[in-house]
């Protein structure tokens, strides 16, 4: 079994964290105004599901996206959740 070194942990939540502030920027920053609040998951090829709770975007997500979505609520500053 391989270790992890601190560094490479770093960098790969640092590419992770890129990766959701570009998917939310292109596909969640356009619905805040008309769905403020709501819970939305993004798949990293673009697909998008929207809920007004965050237990009904999870099960969205996995019917529809499957695993390595991003959950986000719309109007805030950062990722809910990482599907892995």
């Amino acid at each position: 079994m391989a270790v992890e070194s601190q560094s490479t942990r770093k960098s790969s939540k640092r590419k992770l964290s890129r990766q959701a502030e570009e998917l939310y920027a292109r596909y969640g920053k356009p619905l805040e105004a008309e769905h403020p609040g709501d819970f939305i998951a993004i798949s990293t090829q673009g697909k998008v599901v929207r809920a007004p709770t965050l237990q009904k975007v999870l099960d969205l997500s996995m019917e529809q996206l499957g695993k390595g979505s991003y959950v986000f609520r719309l109007g805030a500053d950062c990722s809910v959740i990482k599907w892995r």
